[in-house]
């Protein structure tokens, strides 16, 4: 991940995914991922399958996923959030279950500006507490 503001093995946050784009094979995810594109362009292969993701969209990245072929825009700009399974177990229920599951088969989502906005807000009061 580029542009790492936080990681402590469980979770992790990044601001952009410059260096990812530096991948050279591909690679499995040993975290579930989310990334969401607040402007510009990413496209990725997930398990052999192009995905796009553009302003206002984000992707879901389920662990075991094999990515590759990780391409940006000069403009990208995106938030990234890692977490390990063992560790958000405790916080799942069953309709994060069954909106995770879902994800998985469909992983990008279009997003308003208003909700990119507020999971901005939300990307940023995390990294806050973790610093404070």
């Amino acid at each position: 991940m580029g542009a790492l503001k936080y990681f402590d093995g469980e979770i992790a946050f990044a601001d952009n995914i410059a260096s990812a784009t530096s991948l050279n094979s591909a690679s499995k995810m040993n975290f579930a991922t989310f990334v969401f594109c607040e402007r510009g362009e990413l496209s990725v292969r997930l398990n052999n399958i192009p995905f796009t993701i553009r302003t206002h969209d984000a992707l879901f990245v389920a662990m075991n996923t094999v990515v590759s072929d990780i391409e940006k825009s000069d403009e990208c700009d995106c938030k990234i959030i890692a977490i390990k399974a063992d560790y958000a177990i405790p916080f799942v229920n069953k309709t994060i279950f069954e909106t995770i599951t879902q994800m998985s088969h469909n992983p990008v989502v279009h997003f308003t500006q208003d909700e990119i906005n507020l999971m901005v807000k939300y990307y940023e009061l995390a990294i806050f507490k973790i610093e404070h």
